[in-house]
């Protein structure tokens, strides 16, 4: 595999005038115990420049990493404050702007971000990445991408152990199948979606083999996924997200027996895949009726 250079682009303080390149350095922000960086993975003649956030806790390591997937026409910095909050829990964040718009793309997007991440050209300082706890995450067509590399034949990395996704359509990849079942998954929707139908998440929680798959239903939810203060759900959401991840980024058996223990909080529901929870991550077998991936919705509009 071709070995892929990051540049680091290192973000002025406050009031600074812009930002360029420069050695790895990263600015540092001491109150909330985090480090900032902007990277860009070079192309190499067949994929793109990829620029990527990220956000890391300041002290020893090593902590998973969480690639976060951002909605269509979004940036990874347009959710800053979700971001800041796992790295502040003691994850690195990676947030990829990707140059293409076509979803297809992204998988394979993700798992450069991952192999860079973890590689020996890690802008990252030595062993503040776990590469053996990696989780990804996204947000409407962003979840669509986590589906794609964690589950589907088409793009599927066996490095990913933990997904989470927010207010996601189940969309077709070229060439590839859904096989449910692996990575441990949190599907967060809310049943006011106008965007998403609001069985999608169960169809695929029917379908998902292993006790380690939940569905989050934010009651009276919309398109947000809970991921600000302002979306309906967030009081709830937000700690069943950090519950999931530790248990299983972490292997927080404490946080896992709470994850199992919780039905209902304020207004969420959580209902778990029925199953034996494994994190066996051995190749799947075809399902015998895998979930429909058929587009719900214009992939513009999420």
């Amino acid at each position: 595999m071709l070995s892929v250079a990051l540049v680091l682009v290192v973000t002025g303080c406050s009031g600074s005038g812009g930002s360029h390149e420069a050695t790895p350095v990263t600015r540092v922000d001491r109150r909330l115990r985090t480090a900032e960086a902007h990277a860009v993975i070079e192309g190499d003649g067949k994929s793109q420049a990829l620029p990527v956030f990220i956000v890391y806790p300041v002290g020893p390591g090593p902590f998973p990493l969480v690639v976060f997937s951002h909605g269509y026409g979004d940036v990874a910095e347009g959710y800053r404050p979700f971001l800041e909050r796992l790295a502040r829990e003691g994850y690195v964040v990676a947030g990829p702007d990707y140059p293409s718009r076509d979803f297809t793309t992204h998988p394979s997007d993700i798992t450069r971000v991952i192999d860079d991440l973890t590689g020996s050209h890690s802008p990252l300082p030595g062993g503040v990445v776990d590469d053996r706890n990696i989780a990804v995450a996204g947000h409407s067509l962003g979840g669509t991408d986590a589906y794609g590399v964690s589950y589907n034949t088409c793009c599927r990395d066996p490095r990913i152990t933990a997904v989470v996704t927010f207010e996601a359509p189940l969309l077709e990849f070229p060439g590839g199948e859904y096989l449910w079942r692996g990575p441990a998954l949190l599907i967060v929707l809310g049943d006011d979606d106008p965007l998403v139908a609001a069985d999608t998440g169960r169809g695929i929680l029917d379908q998902f083999t292993g006790g380690n798959g939940y569905l989050l239903t934010v009651n009276g939810g919309g398109h947000g996924g809970g991921l600000s203060a302002s979306d309906r759900g967030f009081t709830s959401v937000q700690p069943i997200v950090q519950q999931f991840l530790a248990a299983y980024l972490k292997h927080d058996p404490r946080a896992k027996h709470e994850l199992k223990s919780t039905t209902t909080r304020r207004d969420t529901t959580l209902q778990r895949a029925s199953g034996a929870d494994t994190q066996d991550r051995a190749p799947a077998r075809r399902a015998a009726h895998p979930a429909t991936a058929r587009p719900v919705l214009d992939p513009s509009r999420v």
